[in-house]
């Protein structure tokens, strides 16, 4: 059977091995024969491998006899394994090679750090509610309104100063031309036609330039003048502020004290000696049940230094400017006219007020006073806590400083003035608080908490026998 098998692979009798240039054995002839080595063509490395890639599968991957027949240990077979074997070898080796290729081929990708959308680096991601958006917006518009308004005003005021520049220069030149032409050749001009058009235009322009330098001062003007609404308006907020005050923080004291005891625990704070007669008379009758009313009142009496000072309160006392200033303010009424006193006051002490020197005079006289009112609070109810709520007094007391200023920088004049206790009801001058006021007009004055302002003068300082009461004065009366 083998030897049809071979009969059959080899027609011509000779065996695969004598193909390829080695010795074998005839199977006809059972015997040794020797056959030519024709020269076969090299092979490239790999090629053998290419072979047998390219060979059938079952032709590569085919069983290999393990008998101990004859042919197993002939030859060819052993041709066979060995060209096997290497072309095992060569697959691994290609294998490996093309697996090393297309790793090197494909490229290395990076990992890049993208930013997180929820990280807290990022802006964006903050959330904002409506409200600020809203109020942002807003901002930014009224910001550019602001600006555009700025530069108008600029451009409008460079304008009027060029035309104004230009208007004094024709009036110039025409005054000079005026100046120049001989009297005979006006003489023999058409006469007074002439003159008036002359004078109508010279008139004109002088009327121009005047509006113009009016515009121009209008336009750099800082204006301080308040209106009297303005002012009952504040003034009206500082009374509400400072009733608040007093209801918050005494509401609760309880008093067991005699008027006799309060009067001489007064005799121990130090205050100005007016003040301490008046603060006296307000508890020299005494009731618990008025005790708001009554601490108010020691409150406003003592807040009132503010207001009565002639120039600004809270000025430095170690400069001598100061000293001199106020002997001025005494002395220019008898020289100068009421207007132009006004006018030199006003303008005096609001460039005073805007320096830059005076101002930590005048927070820390603020704060003193603010002080003050505390000490003589705290010796009539005996409280010891009462510096936890001194910094909202002090917020009440430079308000009242602030707008003490503001009055002594108009051109009228303003008068502040508290009633007394005992002091008859002026129903034109004051107000009466009282939960049950009698509309009787014997009542008396029992506590004012807080003063009234009249005003001297009309808005420009001027006619200073017209007086109106611009805030009339909060009291607690009795019959």
């Amino acid at each position: 059977m083998l030897r049809d098998e071979i009969n059959h692979a080899s027609p011509s009798g000779r065996s695969k091995s004598a193909d390829s240039g080695e010795e074998g054995y005839d199977v006809r002839n059972k015997g040794k024969v020797s056959v030519e080595k024709t020269p076969t063509p090299k092979k490239a490395v790999g090629d053998d491998a290419l072979e047998v890639l390219n060979a059938s599968p079952a032709s590569m991957f085919a069983p290999i006899s393990t008998g101990h027949d004859s042919e197993a240990s002939s030859p060819s077979s052993i041709s066979r394994k060995r060209s096997l074997k290497r072309a095992g070898s060569n697959i691994a080796s290609l294998r490996a090679t093309f697996e090393q290729t297309e790793a090197l081929a494909v490229p290395v990708r990076r990992f890049e750090k993208r930013p997180s959308q929820n990280s807290p680096d990022r802006v964006d991601s903050i959330p904002r509610s409506g409200c600020e958006q809203d109020e942002i917006a807003r901002l930014e518009r009224q910001l550019a309104n602001e600006v555009e308004m700025r530069q108008s005003c600029q451009s409008q005021l460079k304008s009027s100063q060029e035309r104004c520049e230009q208007l004094e220069l024709e009036v110039r030149a025409g005054r000079e031309q005026r100046l120049q032409v001989p009297t005979e050749f006006q003489n023999r001009s058409n006469g007074p036609q002439d003159d008036r058009v002359e004078r109508g235009e010279s008139r004109s322009i002088q009327r121009q330039l005047y509006e113009l330098k009016r515009s121009i001062s209008t336009a750099t003007r800082i204006e301080n003048q308040v209106s009297d609404s303005t002012f009952a308006q504040e003034f009206a907020n500082l009374h509400h502020e400072l009733q608040n005050f007093i209801v918050n923080t005494f509401r609760r004291v309880k008093l067991t004290s005699t008027s006799e005891e309060l009067c001489e625990r007064l005799e121990e704070v130090t205050v100005v000696p007016k003040q301490r007669g008046y603060l006296q008379s307000l508890f020299v009758a005494f009731q618990p049940a008025m005790k708001l009313p009554a601490f108010q009142a020691t409150a406003i009496c003592v807040l009132m230094e503010a207001f009565e000072d002639p120039l600004l309160f809270g000025l430095p006392n170690q400069q001598n400017w100061r000293d001199d200033l106020r002997e001025t303010m005494k002395t220019l009424p008898s020289i100068l006219t009421p207007s132009a006193f006004n006018k030199w006051r006003y303008l005096t002490l609001d460039a005073v007020r805007q320096s830059v020197g005076i101002e930590q005079a005048v927070h820390s006289a603020a704060s003193q006073l603010s002080d003050m009112i505390c000490v003589t609070l705290s010796a009539l109810t005996d409280m010891k806590d009462l510096g936890t709520r001194a910094s909202s007094l002090n917020t009440i007391v430079m308000r009242a400083v602030q707008l003490s200023h503001l009055f002594r920088v108009q051109r009228a004049q303003y008068e502040f003035f508290l009633p007394a206790p005992g002091a008859p009801f002026q129903p034109d001058l004051m107000e009466d608080c009282a939960v049950d006021a009698d509309s009787s007009s014997q009542r008396t004055v029992w506590y004012a908490t807080f003063p009234s302002v009249i005003k001297h003068g009309d808005e420009d300082g001027n006619d200073m026998l017209l007086s109106n009461v611009v805030v009339k004065a909060k009291v607690i009366c009795r019959g």
